[in-house]
């Protein structure tokens, strides 16, 4: 099958949030409405940073925990083998619209609007792509700027493909901590 565009991905991605939040709030699904936290890597953390950001679903988040977050959609539009792989009139899956609409970079709010950000932690590895460091490390600069407390957390070491594994117990000790401090263990 065809990939789908990333404008699609993160329309159903908020459905999804909002229909868990709903579900939550009126028992039809067991657990505390107010404790729902996403969390992605790569994409996924695009995608959780989006729910973090979009007025659909950032006041329906306990949190959000981006892992090696694609921020800025732009470089990807660019440069990817799947968009640039279609022909020119189908390369659809990241049109210049879409940067704008779904890159979390684009999304953030000022503060000062009055909008509160539910807790986000944006980490990456030491040893991944200098892309992604340098994604992630702005990301948390552009929250900060606009007043949002955003954590940080690099893991020493990990490349794009054991990143994760600082999420288990015994892992890196920073990630592990914010991740618990999200789900509020």
């Amino acid at each position: 099958p065809e990939p789908q565009p990333v404008c699609e991905q993160c329309l159903q991605v908020l459905t999804a949030v909002e229909f868990l939040a709903a579900a939550l709030a009126a028992g039809r699904l067991p657990g505390d409405p107010a404790k729902l936290v996403v969390a992605g890597h790569s994409a996924g953390g695009q995608l959780a940073g989006v729910c973090a950001l979009h007025p659909r679903t950032r006041a329906k988040l306990a949190g959000a925990l981006c892992i090696s977050m694609i921020a800025d959609l732009e470089p990807l539009r660019l440069h990817s083998y799947f968009n640039l792989s279609l022909p020119a009139a189908r390369r659809r899956l990241i049109a210049p619209d879409d940067v704008l609409a779904w890159s979390p970079l684009a999304l953030i709010p000022p503060a000062e609007a009055g909008v509160a950000l539910p807790p986000i932690v944006a980490a990456v590895g030491g040893d991944e792509l200098p892309e992604l460091r340098h994604q992630t490390r702005d990301f948390h600069a552009a929250c900060t700027a606009q007043g949002h407390a955003v954590t940080h957390v690099e893991v020493a070491g990990a490349s794009h493909f054991d990143v994760l594994d600082g999420l288990a117990s015994g892992g890196d000790a920073a990630l592990f901590a914010q991740a618990c401090r999200l789900l509020c263990v």
